[in-house]
């Protein structure tokens, strides 16, 4: 796929400079998602140099396009990779950016922002503001309940995905009991589309109980 989205950014980055308003806005936010999904790929294949690369070009071209949700989404990755590096302190403060102005995003771009910056928080022992953030970033994502919702880069985050969230942010803050009831409601149906995620979220709920 890699050489295909390639081909397809650099076929809307020719045609930005003939372009204007509206339309301009449009091939900007495109262009964003795919440096985005090259930067998830190259971050998945361990090569950080590069996904740090693709993820600036994408939060460059979000913020031409005036898009607060994919600039906010590019900030959350952002922290996500710190997170993944074992620098949660720095994570923490990147993914509050993120979230900062949760007011001005859409329902889900809010959530994910909130959930990124609980995860951070839990990791840095701030248990008590990761948990109200997952609550938050939880009530977010149940306003935005339908695909057609959401920005299309947050196609998956159905309430279903957003109560495993709120499941996963409890398990980083070591609240057991929540963690335990969230993942116990979702593993099932995830595992009827998303198997690797539900298996992801089988291991914290055994582990949550475990604990118990």
């Amino acid at each position: 796929m890699w050489p295909v989205v390639r081909q397809q950014l650099d076929v809307v980055t020719r045609l930005l400079p003939g372009c204007s308003g509206e339309t301009a806005d449009r091939l900007l936010l495109l262009a964003a998602e795919h440096a985005h999904w090259l930067s998830w790929v190259a971050h998945g294949e361990g090569r950080l140099g590069p996904a740090l690369a693709w993820l600036n070009c994408a939060q460059g071209w979000a913020m031409d396009a005036h898009s607060r949700d994919m600039a906010s989404w590019c900030t959350r990755v952002r922290s996500y990779y710190q997170l993944q590096t074992g620098d949660p302190v720095r994570a923490l403060r990147t993914a509050a950016d993120a979230s900062w102005y949760a007011h001005e995003l859409s329902p889900a771009a809010a959530s994910i922002a909130r959930h990124t910056e609980a995860m951070a928080a839990a990791c840095v022992g701030e248990r008590d503001r990761a948990r109200i953030l997952a609550e938050q970033a939880y009530t977010d994502a149940l306003r935005a309940p339908e695909e057609g919702e959401r920005p299309g880069w947050l196609y998956w985050l159905s309430p279903t995905r957003a109560r495993a969230l709120m499941g996963e942010a409890a398990h980083a803050a070591r609240d057991w009991a929540t963690a335990a009831d969230a993942l116990a409601q979702v593993v099932d149906e995830l595992a009827e589309e998303y198997p690797r995620d539900a298996a992801f979220y089988r291991v914290r709920l055994e582990d949550a109980r475990r604990r118990l």
